[in-house]
């Protein structure tokens, strides 16, 4: 594995986790939408 494998595995690792994070933002915000019409 080279360097610059190596490189685009982390950026994707990265982005990977940066998307998940942002569904999981985006499920919470869902949530409580869901709680306050109730």
């Amino acid at each position: 594995m080279c360097y610059e494998d190596s490189f685009y595995y982390v950026k994707s690792k990265q982005l990977e986790e940066e998307v998940m994070a942002h569904q999981a933002e985006l499920e919470q915000k869902a949530k409580k939408n869901n709680s306050q019409k109730n």
